[in-house]
């Protein structure tokens, strides 16, 4: 009989403690929240890290979370290769297990370069060249001296890209590229000819749009219709050019709305 108490008593004893750890395990402190991509599916693998601390943990399958913190401020960071890190800043006071809002983790083009945030997933702008037509003066019929300037015409047709909405064009080029309006042939300038009192003036058609700069890439988001444009950028003019001189690259697109 004694030892019948003595199992059950033990069995007990080994009860109160599970319930003890149990405890103790929902009174640490965590952060809980889902990692998803710009289209909202959930993102797996990604590192979610206290920054200043050793507290971190991976996102699951279904993009789900939870990392242990220190009530204060905090400095929640995401990665994953291939995305845009992103922090997060939170000031918990007391500890508990803390519901966060979602994380976005903007896609990286796989290669560096411009591509459109579509409906399901990056479009890639191809570069194509840019081809020039010479510089020169001349005297008119009359004997004015007058010039023509400079014509710039994009290589291809560019991308096509079908939008319903506004866009967000993704780039990781890194230098300062400008949006400009092509003609229905590619043309980026107007053919300008003057008299030589006259100022020298490129009509370059630029296009009005807000950007994000992230840590590794900018989030571009032009204020477009339908049509044909490009991103180029400018290089320095010569004693001879105008100031503003379109790069041998640039960046085609055709935008069809729907």
């Amino acid at each position: 009989m004694k030892g019948k108490w003595k199992i059950l008593l033990e069995f007990f004893v080994f009860f109160v403690v599970c319930l003890l750890g149990l405890a103790s395990c929902e009174s640490t402190p965590k952060i809980a929240g889902h990692v998803k991509d710009f289209w909202g599916a959930p993102v797996s693998g990604a590192k979610i890290t206290i920054v200043g601390s050793a507290f971190e943990d991976t996102t699951d399958a279904s993009g789900q979370y939870s990392v242990q913190y220190v009530p204060g401020s905090i400095d929640l960071l995401c990665t994953k290769p291939g995305f845009e890190e992103e922090h997060k800043h939170l000031n918990i006071s007391t500890p508990s297990r803390f519901p966060a809002d979602d994380i976005t983790l903007m896609p990286l083009p796989a290669q560096t370069g411009i591509a459109l945030l579509g409906k399901t997933g990056l479009q890639n702008i191809a570069p194509a060249a840019v081809m020039h037509q010479a510089f020169r003066t001349r005297a008119d019929p009359m004997g004015v001296f007058a010039e023509d300037h400079d014509i710039s015409t994009v290589g291809n047709a560019g991308t096509v890209l079908e939008v319903t909405g506004p866009i967000q064009i993704a780039e990781t080029i890194g230098d300062d590229l400008r949006l400009v309006s092509l003609s229905p042939d590619g043309q980026i300038m107007d053919n300008w000819h003057s008299p030589m009192t006259m100022p020298n003036e490129i009509k370059i058609r630029l296009i009005n749009e807000s950007v994000i700069s992230l840590p590794h890439m900018r989030i571009h988001k032009p204020e477009i219709s339908g049509g044909r444009y490009a991103y180029v950028r400018f290089r320095p003019a010569t004693m001879f050019e105008s100031l503003r001189v379109v790069s041998d690259t640039a960046y085609p697109f055709t935008v069809r709305r729907h």
